[in-house]
């Protein structure tokens, strides 16, 4: 799909989906191994609590409620993932994608891409490479506008496919180059994503805060 097909948006919603995700710093913060059979998927998500400050606006209750549950839900499939249960940490990884959040909430769409690749790191702890990939496609098939959380997914995508060239190296070492190369060009379309993020958000804060006449 056209990442950039879809006007971006980021000033309208820019506010309130920022608040939620400083609260924790960030949705998708990577993964964080405890061992080789058992590594610990590091996602945090918001804490609704935090996002009340005197100069800062309120995140309604319904949303917060939302949050909480995204939230209970990856902290579940990271203790299921502990113990090597990989159908049970991805049926709650997979219960955000099912979360109610408010008509409108813009947080809703960041939350659950990013439980789409939670989900297909899990799967890829689990050696599935084919059913991650399967996961990542899925989370792409629903982005509406370029994003962090849309650029993560590619990144999920290198780490597959990378994973898949160690893995094949001693079998296959041509097979396990051309995965190589295949990470590499998902980790440029991540990194092109959020380049353009990035050039839109400067152009926007410039023209919000235009140089005085000398």
């Amino acid at each position: 799909m056209t990442l950039s097909a879809t006007p971006f948006r980021w000033p309208a919603q820019a506010q309130r989906l920022l608040i939620a995700l400083a609260a924790a710093g960030a949705l998708a913060a990577g993964a964080c191994a405890q061992d080789d059979r058992s590594p610990r998927i590091e996602t945090r998500i918001p804490d609704p609590s935090a996002s009340r400050s005197s100069d800062s606006p309120l995140i309604d209750e319904p949303l917060m409620l939302a949050l909480a549950q995204a939230k209970n839900h990856h902290r579940k499939a990271q203790l299921f993932l502990a113990d090597d249960n990989i159908d049970l940490a991805l049926a709650s990884a997979q219960a955000i994608i099912s979360i109610q959040f408010p008509a409108g909430a813009a947080e809703a769409e960041a939350v659950k891409l990013d439980a789409f690749a939670l989900s297909a790191k899990i799967l890829l702890a689990g050696a599935r490479f084919a059913d991650a990939h399967a996961m990542v496609d899925r989370g792409l098939a629903t982005v509406t506008s370029p994003s962090f959380f849309a650029a993560n997914l590619h990144t999920v995508r290198g780490e597959i496919l990378q994973a898949e060239a160690e893995a094949q190296l001693a079998a296959d070492p041509a097979r396990a180059k051309l995965l190589r190369k295949q990470a590499i060009e998902a980790y440029e379309v991540s990194n092109q994503i959020n380049l353009a993020l990035q050039r839109r958000l400067a152009g926007q804060l410039d023209q919000s805060n235009p140089t005085p006449d000398q």
